[in-house]
């Protein structure tokens, strides 16, 4: 399986306007709260050819999904598109999942139904001049219909639902990929690395502080940093507060915590009251203190767990 490590992109969504406002969005949304990176194209598309700079951001991506719903294959753009996608898969290990939205897989597969309808005006208007083209897109169709994805008509239940369980899946096809860290003039990095990723016991329901001491210089920020930008996706929300000791004294202890709910919790002017703290104890949060020297400043920022 390809390493994710020099992308650009986590995700790249392929999708057909008439979910563009609505399933797509939402989708978007969802990724990207869970800090998956992942890009989506609001510009109008106009004629038959993708850009080249669409055509890099593919190929700068980890993972595309396809968003299959009945008017997909009635716009060029988006078969050509396809092609590129499955083009990336081949020569560049790209995962691909397909989500079949009111659509069956069988007429996506088979060019039938609304698929059937949309490829016989393709036969028809590029029956001399791009034939191959138009046999392309009924290859692509055919093979992306066959990859393990999701089927909308499958779910018993609300649409945000899901919507999520793509999200976890997406994050759990992450989590089995080659990881794309590197420590070059850091001895030893990678393993301490490993050692206190184990300790956070992630996916557990409990409170959990760890701490990483030494001298200065050892890389205690590097091994903090490097494992908040590998676990953060697995979190509602997260925050990393660097150089604690020196912010403190600069802002005191207040204006910090003010600063770590403004992004935990999205909000540019929270309150420090009994309610902030309530919608705070309701979220899955991932923070991270760098360089505390001082059991004050812990108590104050995190409290005790309770």
């Amino acid at each position: 399986m390809a390493s994710c490590s020099n992308t650009k992109f986590d995700v790249f969504l392929s999708f057909r306007e008439d979910t563009r406002y609505t399933f797509t969005s939402h989708l978007h949304a969802a990724l990207c709260r869970r800090k998956i990176k992942t890009f989506i194209d609001y510009d109008l598309r106009k004629g038959d050819e993708i850009s080249p700079a669409l055509e890099k951001t593919i190929e700068d991506s980890c993972l595309s999904i396809i968003i299959l719903s009945q008017n997909y294959a009635c716009l060029t753009w988006c078969l050509n598109e396809l092609v590129k996608i499955l083009e990336c898969k081949k020569a560049k290990g790209q995962i691909i999942f397909p989500v079949f939205y009111h659509v069956l897989p069988s007429h996506v597969r088979k060019q039938t139904g609304r698929y059937g309808e949309a490829f016989a005006k393709h036969e028809k208007c590029f029956k001399k001049t791009k034939a191959d083209m138009v046999s392309s897109w009924r290859a692509a169709l055919t093979q992306v219909a066959n990859f393990s994805g999701w089927d909308i008509k499958e779910h018993e239940g609300p649409e945000s639902e899901f919507i999520e369980k793509i999200v976890k899946d997406v994050l759990k096809k992450f989590k089995h990929m080659p990881s794309g860290d590197h420590f070059d003039g850091f001895v030893g990095m990678s393993s301490r690395v490993d050692k206190v990723d184990s300790l956070l016991c992630i996916g557990t329901e409990d409170f959990r502080i760890t701490g990483i001491w030494g001298m200065a210089g050892v890389g205690k920020t590097t091994i903090a940093r490097v494992i908040f930008d590998r676990i953060n996706n697995q979190f509602e929300s997260c925050c990393f507060l660097a150089n604690i000791r020196e912010e403190s004294a600069k802002l005191g202890l207040n204006n910090l915590l003010v600063k770590l709910l403004s992004e935990i919790l999205g909000d540019p002017n929270p309150t420090i009251d009994a309610f902030t703290l309530n919608r705070l104890c309701r979220k899955k949060v991932l923070i991270v203190l760098d360089d505390v020297d001082n059991a004050q400043h812990l108590k104050h920022l995190v409290g005790d767990g309770r």
